[in-house]
């Protein structure tokens, strides 16, 4: 019989299924218009973003957050190529789900 997995494990895999991850926002698009970008999907629960990196010509990375995976799968599909304006046209990169 397989081994029950440890709580802590479990938790993490939750949080990591329940996930989206934005490879390269620009720069130029502020934290607000991303996480509005997340939040227009049902279930949102928290945007997680790094600082611009320069050793990644500025590029940034970020994670969305929502209450189950299967509200993260419905915003995957409903975000996927959105393009965000704001001072410039920056297009998102493509989402990915998380699964570790």
């Amino acid at each position: 019989s397989p081994k029950s997995m440890d709580p802590q494990e479990q938790e993490r895999r939750n949080i990591a299924a329940s996930t989206l991850y934005m490879s390269a926002p620009s720069p130029f698009v502020s934290r607000a218009a991303v996480e509005a970008h997340f939040a227009s999907a049902l279930g949102f629960v928290s945007l997680s973003m790094t600082h611009p990196l320069p050793r990644r010509s500025f590029g940034r990375m970020a994670w969305a957050r929502y209450e189950n995976p299967e509200a993260a799968r419905a915003a995957l599909t409903a975000l996927r190529g959105v393009r965000v304006s704001l001072g410039g046209d920056a297009e998102f990169c493509d989402h990915r789900l998380l699964f570790c």
